[in-house]
């Protein structure tokens, strides 16, 4: 049986994960009401603003300047405030504890060959690099080439 602190971790991150996804589900049928011309029969879901980056830091302002929480975009500046508090306090807390990329990474760290994808990355670089020296080829093709060749399979 795992520790109590594990369990207690893994816990917490399914439970932010089903979150996220419950409001990923929730944000999609109303954008697809909208999308129809249907006035949707509920409001949409306030944890989008929370991945909105720049929403949190209007919030921030707003709360400095005023000493309330903007009503705009309450969520993104509680995720902004919870990620700044636990890199304080916890180092990698939110990573590990709380966003469901450090839950999904958790989960397959050792099923993703990372190494072998490193590997072309570093072989990929120095063809890109090799594309760009080639002389008497007009930029804007070698542009289309670079950009071809980085979407290929290795």
């Amino acid at each position: 049986m795992k520790p109590y602190p594990i369990q207690a971790r893994r816990s917490v991150q399914i439970l932010f994960l089903l979150a996220v996804v419950f409001i990923g589900a929730k944000f999609y049928l109303f954008v697809s009401c909208i999308e129809k011309g249907v006035t949707p029969d509920f409001e949409r879901p306030a944890g989008v603003e929370a991945f909105l980056p720049i929403s949190a830091l209007v919030s921030l302002k707003h709360l400095l300047y005023t000493g309330t929480i903007n009503r705009i975009h309450p969520s993104g500046l509680v995720l902004f405030l919870m990620i700044c508090f636990t890199a304080v306090f916890a180092k990698k807390g939110f990573c590990s504890w709380v966003c469901p990329v450090g839950t999904l990474s958790d989960k397959w760290q050792n099923e993703i060959p990372i190494q072998a994808y490193l590997d072309y990355t570093v072989s990929m670089n120095q063809e890109l690099r090799s594309i760009d020296r080639i002389d008497g080829i007009d930029p804007e093709k070698k542009q289309k080439m670079i950009l071809i060749r980085s979407f290929q399979n290795p």
